[in-house]
């Protein structure tokens, strides 16, 4: 064999020999359950719950450092029950929630990974009765349970970019997600399996799913009046088919809603 010809295939041997044993080095070396979520089999999947917890974590640091917490005991209160009243029927959950009520006039709410779930104090005012708040916190329960919040990171930011974020990535990649987050469209089948889920959650809470119905109409009708404060429109379009969708769900006859004992024009004057 020609002796240059031989030291190029030793050469490059040896380069995929030092590759490989980087690889199995740097896989020893990260925490132990650091590559959770991304492989199941030949298949990657996404991100594990800690790892997502670790992801909100560091995104609601950023958020929350540019917001004030709203504050009322009343109101925080019935905030409480609401949160339980869907959360007990929520079977066999992975996440542990985290609610937020932050100061802010616009009209929306954000999931963050993790199941922490920011809502703004403007989509409270905006809210006609503790049912439409509930139907809203249901849907983004269905964001998070059915994984859409990290699957459309993953897609739109890549898994290499957030696996950096958690393990001490910058400010601005961080912006870059939280704009990410706040701005882009989930798909329309993901919002239609997040209205289908947050129905189901309301009609086991005991909650009229013909809440959903009024607080997709109310958007409609006064989008026009909110203008930029109804960033919940931005990130979740209200079409006519989800609309129709919500107010044509099949309620058992013998279903009999159980309202929430709160003076809700109140409780949010209390804010």
């Amino acid at each position: 064999m020609n002796k240059s010809l031989l030291t190029d295939l030793v050469k490059l041997l040896g380069g995929f020999l030092l590759i490989w044993v980087v690889g199995i080095l740097v896989v020893e070396l990260l925490p132990k359950n650091f590559t959770d979520g991304w492989f199941d089999g030949t298949e990657r999947i996404g991100l594990s719950i800690e790892q997502e917890e670790k992801l909100g974590e560091a995104m609601l640091d950023m958020v929350l450092a540019g917001h004030t917490l709203a504050e009322s005991e009343r109101f925080d209160s019935a905030f409480s029950v609401i949160q339980s009243r869907l959360l007990s029927q929520v079977d066999s959950s992975a996440y542990n929630y985290k609610f937020y009520l932050v100061d802010d006039p616009m009209v929306n709410a954000l999931t963050f990974p993790g199941a922490n779930i920011v809502v703004f104090t403007g989509l409270v005012d905006f809210c006609e009765s503790p049912e439409q708040l509930s139907a809203v916190l249901a849907h983004e329960i269905g964001h998070v349970e059915e994984q859409h919040v990290v699957d459309k990171l993953v897609a739109e930011i890549g898994m290499s970019i957030l696996i950096g974020v958690i393990t001490g990535g910058d400010a601005t990649v961080m912006h870059d997600i939280y704009k990410t987050l706040a701005s882009s469209y989930f798909s329309r089948l993901q919002e239609q399996d997040a209205d289908e889920f947050g129905m189901k959650l309301l009609l086991d809470s005991g909650i009229d799913p013909l809440a959903l119905a009024e607080f997709f109409r109310k958007l409609s009708e006064e989008k026009a009046d909110y203008g930029e404060y109804l960033e919940w429109i931005m990130s979740h379009p209200n079409n006519d088919s989800r609309v129709a969708a919500s107010e044509n769900f099949k309620v058992p006859y013998t279903f009999v809603p159980e309202p929430f004992s709160m003076d809700w024009e109140q409780l949010k004057s209390s804010l």
